[in-house]
Order: C-alpha cells, then structure tokens, then sequence
C-alpha cells in the first residue's frame, strides 16, 4: 500500500498540520516520508495485525481511510475495506473505484481535493453525524453481509 499512501500523504499532512484535533494512526508495515508531518500527528501501530485482531482498531477509528493509486490494477481492486469497515459503523474516506463506488451510503466518502478531506473530516466531527453514519453503515453492511441476503441463492443451489 506505500504507492496508494503516497497519493494522499501530502495531502494528510497538510490536514494535521492545520487541524491540531486531527490524527493519524497507521497500521502495518506502510513505509513514508516521517519528515512530512509535524513530530507526534502520526501514531505507529502494530506492524502486523492478524485478519482476527483487525475489529477492535477499525472500531477505535474515527475514520478508515482506502486510498488506492489511479492504476489498472487498482481499478480490480475489491470493495472489502469498506465492508470491514461499515460492518463496524466505521466511516471510510476511499478512492472512487468500480466497486467501491457501486455504494452511496452515509459514511462512505470519495474525497478528492484537500478541501473534499477537509470537508469530511468536518462532517464526522460532529458526534450526532458521525453517530447517524455509523448506524447506518452498519445496517448497510448487515443488509449485504447477513444470511439473509443469501439464504435464497443457497436454497436454490
């Protein structure tokens, strides 16, 4: 993920050096330039987290982000990082690919521009928003994800 980081790193810094309120958590072994952000905006997490340990860091989230590089590869790339995340009523800020875009949820954001950043970010500041995204991302994913968006197919199988 270091070339997707890349495509927003300057644009996070510039977020965090303007907003003292704002941090930034990385997890995993995601290599970038430290001399970009004012000392103590980026928090190192784990450098490996099992598929099983990842719930409780999507939940203390305020936001996910998914930034992905403009690529072929990355126009393939599946929507799961915003299903992990709505499961948990976790807004996400995400590149606008096929399969990400197929959703228009609440919570779910395409920012482009620093001042589309800006103005996300500002929204889920605001506990009653951020509180109405959450639930409504997380009945999204359930519609999708719960048993009973199956049960048909697999009956019929």
């Amino acid at each position: 993920h270091d070339h997707d980081f890349l495509g927003i790193c300057k644009k996070l810094a510039e977020l965090l050096d303007g907003d003292t309120n704002l941090g930034l958590k990385l997890i995993g072994p995601l290599a970038f330039e430290p001399r970009l952000f004012k000392p103590g905006l980026v928090e190192r997490g784990p450098d490996w987290v099992e598929f099983d340990q990842l719930p409780p860091h999507i939940c203390r989230a305020r936001a996910c982000l998914a930034p992905l590089a403009k690529s072929a590869f990355n126009q393939c790339k599946s929507h799961i990082k915003f299903l992990e995340s709505a499961a948990f009523g976790t807004p996400i800020l995400a590149t606008a690919v096929p399969d990400m875009s197929q959703h228009s949820v609440d919570g779910l954001f395409f920012p482009e521009t620093l001042e589309d950043w800006q103005t996300s970010l500002y929204k889920l500041r605001d506990p009653e928003y951020f509180r109405h995204c959450s639930e409504t991302l997380h009945h999204y994913a359930r519609s999708l994800l719960g048993h009973e968006h199956y049960t048909d197919a697999l009956l019929l199988f």
